[in-house]
């Protein structure tokens, strides 16, 4: 029954954190677009800004809840006073840790691949022979990688 409940924590603060992740990266995206970064299509396709901070903002609110609470009620299991080694080495609790560093170790990689390219094609005048340059979004997802990622190592 432990396993199950473990199972299920992790799970769903994995799918939290996806969500918000999302809503983080689609706000950041507007926000460096507005401010003058360069950007290829969406992935809410061709709406407007206002539909694009509504769809990241709903993300936001829901994923936020999910990740939080079910993280919470994860760490209760290794804080300090409690005999938290069950907890502590669980391995799904492992596997949970190892798949939100990868992805976001993944997505930091093609993101900063991105981003390097971006600036090699403004350095050598390339820019219009790559259309899908898109700084804007590989920066917000950079940055949204780069917390995701620092969060999990955080824990004890």
């Amino acid at each position: 029954m432990l396993t199950a409940r473990r199972v299920y924590l992790y799970v769903m603060a994995l799918i939290g954190l996806g969500v918000l992740a999302a809503g983080l990266q689609g706000i950041l995206r507007v926000l460096l677009r507005n401010i003058g970064l360069p950007d290829g299509p969406s992935w809410a396709g061709q709406v407007t800004i206002a539909e694009q901070l509504s769809l990241s903002g709903a993300l936001i609110l829901v994923g936020l809840p999910i990740w939080l609470i079910h993280w919470v009620i994860a760490e209760r299991g290794v804080q300090a006073g409690r005999d938290g080694s069950g907890e502590r080495c669980a391995p799904v609790r492992a596997l949970y840790l190892s798949v939100v560093l990868a992805v976001s170790a993944g997505f930091v990689a093609a993101m900063t691949s991105g981003l390097l390219r971006y600036g090699l094609t403004q350095a050598t005048g390339t820019v219009g022979e790559y259309p899908d340059v898109a700084p804007a979004g590989d920066l917000a997802a950079l940055v949204v990688a780069g917390v995701a990622r620092g969060r999990p190592a955080a824990a004890p």
